[in-house]
């Protein structure tokens, strides 16, 4: 068998991976991402803490720094503002998603803690949806366009690979919508994996 030293290059993108991996796999991170992608434009710390009342500065702060450093976020402006300079975040969009090659590098572990990560991220954001909405009112799903389902699929690989195709030919036109007046952010989820009955 002929074995191959890893390079450099190898070496330097296995670790660029595992720092995408490590900033990407947490609920808080993860919501910071979001709130920065859905946004119209670049955002700073002190947009980011209004968007995000919940969070305290000192914690936002870290966590930004985390996501600056593994890439995911890119500083795209700096401003002098009371003594202090004032960085403003945009997304680094093929950062922010494990590629097939970073995901293979995980560990089992891993991948089930950033599953959990996911699924925190998720259920974190479903409970402040519900809490807004009863804040209003009864909560009526079928108005706000809320549901969860989950259903059970046979398909071998090809018909698989023409359903992801078809899905995101159906999503493309309207994931590339920005934000604008008269809009609501919605959030779509998918989670796809051979099921073990």
């Amino acid at each position: 068998a002929v074995t191959r030293r890893a390079s450099r290059t190898d070496r330097a993108h296995s670790s660029s991976a595992q720092a995408r991996a490590d900033a990407l796999l947490h609920p808080l991170r993860l919501r910071i991402v979001e709130t920065v992608a859905a946004a119209a434009g670049p955002m700073t710390a002190a947009t980011l803490l209004a968007a995000l009342p919940d969070v305290a500065p000192a914690t936002l702060y870290r966590h930004l720094g985390v996501l600056a450093r593994a890439g995911v976020l890119q500083v795209v402006g700096e401003q002098a503002k009371r003594g202090a300079v004032e960085r403003s975040y945009a997304l680094h969009e093929p950062a922010a998603h494990l590629d097939a090659a970073a995901a293979r590098e995980l560990s089992p572990a891993e991948h089930t803690r950033g599953f959990a990560a996911f699924t925190a991220h998720l259920l974190d954001a479903y409970g402040r949806y519900v809490q807004r909405a009863a804040a209003r009112g009864p909560v009526d799903l079928a108005a706000d366009g809320v549901g969860y389902r989950a259903a059970v699929l046979h398909l071998d690989d090809a018909e698989f690979a023409a359903l992801v195709a078809a899905l995101q030919a159906a999503l493309r036109p309207f994931v590339e919508r920005g934000p604008a007046p008269g809009k609501r952010a919605r959030l779509l989820s998918t989670i796809v994996f051979p099921f073990e009955r």
